[in-house]
């Protein structure tokens, strides 16, 4: 199998160099060195009912590698990343994004002017496109807007939140509810993003809120 696999060039490496080429004791037989992604929004073939997630500047690598996975595993079209954030390709991303990173298209957007041009172009071809911004405060809860169509969802920085701008930009803004009883204010942004992003599945599967 790996024998029919066309590459530039092979090496046969030392354990002891693969050991620290991959940072593990205990490393794979194999290692790649490949071409990072264009980072280009336009180049993301979408579906025919887009689901898209932002990422508001990522501070922490497995946050964001977990972001990655859980974006693959639950269907999303594509992962945005905005603002100052975490190296996209560093290895604890990677690796605790698992086999994700290399199925889940991320794109890396530092104008907000671009992707709000993106956003308006998609609202014109997706009518009911909608963007629905993340809280921890009490705003409509998620359960009662109805998922099922074209959107994107954005997720905010882990210390700061949504930015402003992004906030202003959105058509809703939702929340997780908490239970009264919970001394918790709010999740870790990957498991609500995990949350949010299977009762969109869960809505688009039952066709009920």
């Amino acid at each position: 199998m790996i024998q029919s696999v066309s590459t530039e060039q092979n090496y046969c490496l030392t354990s002891e160099l693969m050991q620290d080429l991959s940072g593990k004791t205990d490393p794979s037989e194999l290692m790649a060195i490949i071409e990072m992604r264009e980072d280009r929004l336009d180049h993301i073939p979408l579906s025919s009912n887009p689901f898209i997630v932002l990422f508001d500047r990522p501070s922490n690598k497995g946050n964001l590698g977990t972001m990655i996975r859980s974006c693959d595993a639950l269907g999303a079209d594509m992962l945005i990343i905005t603002g100052h954030a975490v190296d996209l390709y560093d290895p604890d991303v990677v690796v605790s994004a698992m086999g994700s990173f290399f199925n889940m298209p991320v794109v890396r957007i530092a104008d907000n002017t671009e992707l709000f041009a993106y956003i308006d172009s998609l609202k014109k071809v997706y009518p009911t496109f909608k963007v629905i911004g993340t809280t921890a405060h009490h705003e409509k809860p998620l359960y009662h807007e109805d998922l099922s169509q074209p959107l994107m969802i954005m997720m905010g920085n882990e210390t700061m939140g949504l930015n402003k701008v992004f906030k202003e930009y959105c058509d809703v803004l939702c929340t997780i509810p908490m239970d009264e009883k919970s001394y918790a204010s709010s999740f870790n942004v990957s498991c609500a993003a995990s949350i949010l992003m299977y009762e969109v599945v869960r809505q688009r599967s039952t066709g009920n809120l």
